[in-house]
């Protein structure tokens, strides 16, 4: 039971529910979309983008791809994560 407890998945997905509770909390104070506060707005967006990155990374074995596709993953995150962050404040600007 241990060695299970102890294994990469099993940390990943300690983490991922971590973040989902950061993210819950955060949002736990906000009844619409416009009541959230731009800072925690983009803290929950950019949880969320770190956990796409453990998901894919870790559940989709591209932890074991070979290097070029690591990077076009790693690099889909961060021009998603971009897009999508500055999507959200040019909307609330």
């Amino acid at each position: 039971m241990k060695a299970y407890l102890l294994h990469r998945n099993s940390i990943v997905l300690a983490v991922l529910v971590v973040l989902t509770l950061i993210s819950w909390y955060l949002g736990l104070d906000q009844v619409s979309v416009e009541q959230v506060s731009t800072w925690s707005g983009v803290t929950m967006l950019l949880l969320a983008f770190v956990k796409v990155r453990l998901v894919i990374s870790n559940f989709m074995e591209v932890r074991a791809a070979p290097l070029p596709l690591k990077l076009c993953c790693d690099a889909w995150v961060v021009v998603a994560s971009l897009l999508t962050i500055s999507a959200y404040l040019g909307a609330f600007s």
